[in-house]
């Protein structure tokens, strides 16, 4: 990530939370396991066209979008760019990337 593009985190307000209380994978967790999980939730405000995570990277990361609405693409070789996704505010990505961390720290992933 380009030094002038970092995000600069600051505390999660409850109020967006909501986000990650609707993802399918956190909705039903009773109210402790759900604070434990949000210990850990940074807030960041990037600029627009900052970068957010690039290929090869390691996946260790949920990202929730607040608001606006980030772009998966990737450039080829040519300079052209292919958008794959995008994800809007309220929608999450990464969750499979760190479920597989996740796997991996428990010794579950073979």
């Amino acid at each position: 990530m380009p030094e002038d593009n970092k995000a600069v985190p600051r505390p999660f307000a409850s109020s967006k939370l909501a986000v990650l209380r609707k993802h399918p994978y956190f909705c039903d967790l009773d109210p402790e396991a759900f604070d434990q999980l949000c210990r850990y939730a940074k807030h960041s405000t990037l600029k627009r066209g900052a970068t957010i995570v690039s290929r090869g990277d390691p996946g260790n990361s949920l990202i929730a979008v607040i608001s606006g609405t980030v772009k998966i693409s990737v450039s080829s070789p040519d300079g052209r760019n292919a958008i794959l996704n995008l994800i809007n505010a309220g929608d999450t990505f990464g969750e499979i990337a760190v479920l597989a961390v996740a796997q991996t720290t428990t010794g579950v992933m073979r």
